[in-house]
């Protein structure tokens, strides 16, 4: 992941300094994914994403699914909740947020049932008991409330939420 955030890295580079011929290209198509994180000079929402998969894994955390506490609220959850937060059924809005409780419910469903999932074929002693099991269903609505109720660019800071609930868990 260091890698792939040194190509992204050198990639917006290459954009911001308008090297020819790389800069048109690379602009045409990173403007389409810009959200209201991001200007249009420096685009960061892409390197945050990739830090935010990989800080987990670097901090290797006690729990078996803390270190993929990335994957999960990124790669799955963040998804989910814009699929669904921003279609047909994301009706109610948390107060004062554009973002809704349905996405919310999304998010913590999509990575409680791809962690069962997972479960099924590898052994997770944390989560296998009725308390551990309980722990991570309350960690993963928290990460997703904890995501639905800030305007902040939470790609950085999401996984690492349900990567320190899990870990509490373990100690």
């Amino acid at each position: 992941m260091g890698v792939g955030w040194c190509v992204l890295a050198s990639i917006e580079l290459a954009r911001i300094l308008r090297i020819s011929p790389l800069a048109e290209s690379i602009n045409h198509l990173m403007i389409p994914f810009i959200d209201y994180h991001d200007s249009s000079y420096v685009i960061l929402s892409h390197l945050y994403l990739i830090v935010g998969c990989a800080i987990p894994i670097w901090l290797r955390t006690s729990h078996p699914i803390g270190n993929l506490a990335g994957i999960l609220t990124l790669g799955l959850g963040d998804a989910a909740t814009s699929i669904v937060g921003q279609s047909v059924w994301g009706r109610h809005h948390w107060p004062g947020s554009m973002k809704t409780v349905e996405g919310a419910v999304a998010s913590t469903l999509s990575v409680l049932i791809v962690t069962g999932i997972l479960s099924l074929s590898l052994t997770f002693h944390a989560s296998t008991s009725p308390s551990g099991t309980r722990w991570f269903i309350m960690s993963a609505t928290i990460t997703a409330i904890g995501e639905a109720l800030t305007d902040q660019n939470n790609n950085l800071y999401i996984p690492l939420i349900l990567a320190m609930l899990l870990n509490l868990r373990s100690l």
